[in-house]
C-alpha cells in the first residue's frame, strides 16, 4: 500500500483556546476526557482537520451541531465533520474521548519506580515534544497553531497533580478523586502543554521577581533538589535582567521523572527532567552531575523565551530553540558560576562534538527542511544542539555582547507569544550591531561542513610576519576539498601581546600582516576556538607554538591538540606529529583540556589495539597521564580548584585502562568496601566509578557489580554501575552484560549507555555489540528511548 504523501494542516480553520479535562487513571491506564476548543473558521466549511493519535473518540459536537469523527491512524488526523457547513467567524468544538497511558515515553504516559518500601508505585507524566500532544487530547499539534489552554485534572486525592499553571480551584469528589483547576495558560504551541499526576515531596523559593520555584522529586528525597532550586532561581534572574522581560507564569515547577526518554522538556511553567539530571546529593553525587544539573536547568530556562515565548514556525527552524538554549546555558551559567570556567568546558563538551560530526560527509546543515513528522526526530542531534550553539558563540564573539544583548531584546519583544524564523533573528541582531549578520550568517546555518583554514608563512623578516591563509571544506575522508568560501571572522593572537586581532575573510584566500613579531615568537589562529573553523599549520608555524603550547590559554591548549589530531585522521597530517605533541602535555592540570584531550588517545589507543600495539600504547599512555595523577593523587584535599574532582574523575578513569598497578589496589580495596555496605558514604564520590569500572575488568562474575546495582539508592549511583558492568572483560561477562543490558533491572533510557560502553571497551566488545545489533535488529527498528540527552 502506498504511504500517503505527508500535509500540514489545513488553513480554514485555527484554534483559539481549549477547555481541557482529563481523567487519568493509575489502574487501568486507560484516561477519559473532554475538551471545548473555541475556533475561528475562515472561511465557510464542513470539516475540522486536527491531530490524533492513540485516541478513540465518544462523541463530538460543534454548537449544539451533532458531528461525526473519522480517524486516520496512518497520518495521526482526525476530521470533524458537521451536517451543515459551518460560517465564518467563532464556534465552539466539544469532543468526547479515551485516551492510554502508554509505556512508551510519549503522549501522557506511565512511569515505574520503587518507593522507599520497596514498593513498585506508578505515576503519570507528560512528552509532547515533537508531535505527541495528539496522543492526549485532539489539537492542532503543530508549533504555529498558538493557543491558550485551561486545563482540569480528577486525580485520587492522596496524589498530586501539576500543569503548566498555578492552580486555582480543587474540588474534592463523591468517589474519593478530587479535581484540579488551573490557570489558564499565556498563547502557547501544543507540544509546550504538561501534566504530572503522583506522590511528591518539594523544595521552593523565589526569584527576585517573586516567581515562586519548586523542584519536585519522589518522596522522602526532596534534598537532592536543593542545588537544582538554587541555581534555578540564579538562572531566572540571570535571564529576566539579559532579555529585559519578565518570565511571563506566576510559577515555575520542575520535577524529576523515573523514566524519560529525553534529559529534560521546557514545557512552559512544568518542566521535567530524567532524575540524573536535576538531582544532586551533597555525599553521593558527583561534582559532574552537579554541573551537568546546572547546564541542564540553565538550557530549559533559557527555552522558557527562547522557544517558549517566541517559538519557531514550523520545525525546519528547530536550530532556534535548540542551538540558542544550549548558547544560553553556558551565558547563565558562566554568570551564575564563573569559578566554573564553563566556556573552556564548551569547547570539548560542545564545539568539537559539532565540528567531529560535521566534518562527515553524512552531515546535514543545521537548518534542513522537515516534511513528515517522522523527520523530526532526526534533527534533535549533535549538529542543531552542538553546531547550533557554536555559530551562535561565534556570532556573539564578533558582534560584542552589548550588540547581541540588544537585537536578542529586540527579537523576543517583537516576537513575544509569536512564531519566528532564523531570518526574524538575523534582521533584529544585524539592526543591533550594524553588521552584515545575515549575510555572514546564512552559509553558517544553510550549508553542511565547516572550512578548514590553512596557515602558511609567506614572509618572515624583521618587520614582522606575513601569513597566508587558504580555506577549504574540511572532510574527515577526503582531507581539504574545494568548496564555496564561508565568510569567516578569523581571529588571532600573538606572543609580543594578549591583544585579539580580527579580520573578516571572504574569499578563498587573503594574506594577513603581522607586524613587529620577531622570529623567535609564535602567533595561533582561532583565538579562544571562537570559530567554527579548524586550522592546519605549516611546519614552521607549528614548531614555534609547540614548546609554548602549555602556556596558552585552556580553550587555546584544546585547539592545538584537537585540530591537529582531526588532521591526522583525515590524512592531512602524520600521525607522529601528534603523538610528538602529546608528550608536551604531560602535567597538564586543566580538566578541560584533558576532557577533550583524552577522546582523541582513547582513539589512538582503540586503533593501536587494531594494530596489535595494546601493550605499546598503554605504556604511552600511562607516562602521559600518570604525572597528573601523581600530583592530584585519590582523595579531595585542601588545594583543590573548583574542577579537580572532574580532573581526578577523568585520569584515574583512563588510567584505569591501561593496568596501573597501584590504581587496581585502590580500585580493589574500595570495591570490597562498597559490596559490603552499598549505602556507605566513604569513598569520594568523583572516584566511585573509576573504582567500579577498575575492579569490573578485573572481575569473573557480574554477581557483586548486580548486587551493587540492586543496592545503590541513587539512580546516579545505578547508572556509574551500569557503566562498570559494560567495562567487564571477555566474551562470556560480555554477553551477559548484554543481557543484562535488555532486562528489566535496567531502564530502558539506560541500556544504550551500558551497551556503548562495551562496544567502546575493546574488539571484543565492538565484535559483541556488532552481533547483538544483527541479531536485534527489529527491536531497534522499533525502539522507544532517545539517545539524546538534553532537552
Amino acid at each position: 500500500m502506498t504511504k500517503k504523501e505527508f500535509e500540514r494542516l489545513p488553513k480554514h480553520v485555527k484554534p483559539i483556546s481549549y477547555d481541557l479535562h482529563l481523567h487519568p487513571n493509575l489502574e487501568t491506564f486507560k484516561f477519559a476526557g473532554n475538551v471545548k476548543i473555541l475556533v475561528d473558521v475562515l472561511e465557510e466549511t464542513s470539516t475540522i482537520k486536527m491531530n490524533s493519535a492513540e485516541i478513540e473518540f465518544t462523541d463530538a459536537k460543534v454548537g449544539e451541531i451533532g458531528a461525526t469523527c473519522a480517524a486516520d491512524a496512518e497520518t495521526e488526523t482526525v476530521t470533524i465533520t458537521t451536517a451543515a457547513p459551518l460560517s465564518v467567524g467563532k464556534h465552539s468544538v466539544e469532543i468526547n474521548f479515551v485516551g492510554i497511558h502508554n509505556d512508551d515515553m510519549k503522549g501522557f504516559y506511565r512511569t515505574k519506580s520503587t518507593n522507599k518500601d520497596g514498593v513498585a508505585e506508578y505515576s503519570l507524566v507528560t512528552q509532547f515534544e515533537a508531535t505527541d500532544a495528539r496522543r492526549a487530547l485532539p489539537c492542532w499539534d503543530e508549533p504555529a497553531w498558538k493557543a491558550t489552554f485551561k486545563v482540569r485534572l480528577t486525580v485520587p486525592e492522596a496524589k498530586t497533580a501539576l500543569s503548566n499553571m498555578d492552580v486555582v480551584g480543587a474540588i474534592k469528589n463523591e468517589n474519593g478523586t478530587i479535581t484540579y483547576e488551573y490557570n489558564e495558560t499565556p498563547i502557547m504551541s501544543t507540544y509546550l502543554l504538561a501534566f504530572c499526576v503522583g506522590e511528591y515531596d518539594y523544595v521552593e523559593g523565589k526569584t527576585k521577581s517573586g516567581i515562586l520555584v519548586r523542584i519536585y522529586t519522589e518522596k522522602g528525597v526532596s534534598h537532592q533538589g536543593n542545588f537544582a532550586l538554587e541555581c534555578g532561581i540564579k538562572c531566572l534572574d540571570f535571564y529576566e535582567d539579559y532579555f529585559q522581560i519578565k518570565y511571563p507564569l506566576p510559577k515555575c515547577d520542575m520535577i524529576a521523572v523515573a523514566d524519560f526518554a529525553a534529559g529534560a522538556m521546557e514545557n512552559w511553567g512544568l518542566i521535567t527532567y530524567r532524575s540524573v539530571c536535576i538531582l544532586f546529593d551533597e555525599e553521593k553525587s558527583t561534582l559532574r552531575t552537579k554541573e551537568r544539573v546546572g547546564i541542564v536547568v540553565a538550557h530549559e530556562l533559557a527555552h522558557q523565551w527562547f522557544g517558549n515565548l517566541v517559538t519557531m514556525e514550523w520545525w525546519t527552524h528547530l536550530w532556534l530553540n535548540e542551538g540558542f538554549a544550549t548558547f544560553m546555558e553556558y551565558l547563565a551559567i558562566d554568570n551564575c558560576y564563573p569559578d566554573w570556567s564553563i566556556f573552556d568546558e564548551f569547547i570539548g563538551s560542545t564545539f568539537y562534538r559539532a565540528l567531529d560530526l560535521d566534518g562527515l560527509d553524512s552531515s546535514h546543515a543545521i537548518e534542513v527542511p522537515v516534511g513528515h513528522p517522522s523527520e523530526i526526530d532526526e534533527i534533535f542531534d549533535t549538529i542543531s544542539y552542538c553546531k547550533g550553539a557554536s555559530v551562535i558563540r561565534m556570532l556573539y564573539e564578533w558582534i560584542g555582547d552589548a550588540a547581541f544583548r540588544k537585537g536578542m531584546k529586540q527579537y523576543l519583544t517583537k516576537f513575544s507569544y509569536k512564531n519566528a524564523f532564523t531570518e526574524d533573528l538575523w534582521e533584529s541582531l544585524s539592526e543591533a550591531s550594524g553588521l552584515p549578520v545575515g549575510d555572514v550568517m546564512s552559509g553558517w546555518t544553510g550549508r553542511l561542513g565547516f572550512p578548514l583554514v590553512s596557515a602558511k608563512v609567506k614572509s618572515w623578516d624583521e618587520n614582522g610576519l606575513t601569513v597566508t591563509l587558504t580555506q577549504k571544506k574540511f572532510s574527515a575522508t577526503n582531507g581539504a576539498v574545494d568548496a564555496a568560501c564561508w565568510r569567516i571572522p578569523i581571529s588571532y593572537i600573538k606572543s609580543t601581546d594578549s591583544k585579539i586581532e580580527q579580520v573578516l575573510m571572504s574569499d578563498a584566500s587573503i594574506d594577513v600582516e603581522i607586524k613587529n613579531l620577531p622570529k623567535d615568537g609564535w602567533v595561533k589562529f582561532n583565538a579562544g576556538a571562537t570559530g567554527f573553523y579548524q586550522v592546519h599549520y605549516d611546519e614552521t608555524l607549528f614548531n614555534a607554538i609547540k614548546p609554548v603550547v602549555k602556556n596558552l590559554t585552556p580553550r587555546d591548549r584544546v585547539q592545538v591538540e584537537a585540530d591537529l589530531y582531526a588532521a591526522c585522521k583525515a590524512g592531512i597530517e602524520k600521525s607522529s606529529r601528534f603523538l610528538d605533541l602529546a608528550r608536551c602535555y604531560k602535567g597538564e592540570m586543566d580538566y578541560n583540556v584533558w576532557n577533550d584531550f583524552s577522546s582523541s588517545l582513547g582513539s589512538y589507543r582503540n586503533l593501536a589495539e587494531s594494530l596489535g600495539c595494546k601493550e605499546e600504547a598503554k605504556a604511552l599512555l600511562r607516562e602521559i597521564y600518570s604525572p597528573t595523577a601523581s600530583a592530584i593523587g585519590f582523595e579531595k584535599n585542601d588545594k583543590d580548584s573548583h574542577s579537580t574532582g572532574n580532573l581526578r574523575s577523568l585520569v584515574w578513569g583512563q588510567l584505569a585502562k591501561c593496568d596501573h598497578e597501584e590504581l587496581n589496589v585502590y580500585a580493589a580495596e574500595n570495591f570490597k568496601k562498597m559490596v559490603e555496605d552499598p549505602t556507605s558514604t566513604h569513598l569520594n564520590p568523583d572516584m566511585q566509578g573509576v573504582v567500579l569500572t577498575t575492579a569490573a575488568r578485573q572481575q569473573k562474575s557480574l554477581d557483586d557489580l548486580i548486587k551493587l546495582h540492586t543496592g545503590f539508592p541513587m539512580q546516579e549511583q545505578k547508572s556509574r554501575t551500569e557503566i562498570a558492568i559494560g567495562s567487564v572483560q571477555g566474551t562470556e561477562l560480555m554477553a551477559k552484560a548484554i543481557d543484562y543490558a535488555f532486562s528489566d533491572a535496567v531502564r530502558q533510557q539506560d541500556m544504550t549507555s551500558l551497551l556503548t560502553t562495551i562496544s567502546a571497551s575493546s574488539l571484543e566488545g565492538r565484535d559483541a555489540i556488532w552481533a547483538m545489533l544483527q541479531n536485534k535488529w527489529d527491536f531497534w527498528k522499533n525502539f522507544k528511548g532517545s539517545f539524546m540527552d538534553v532537552g
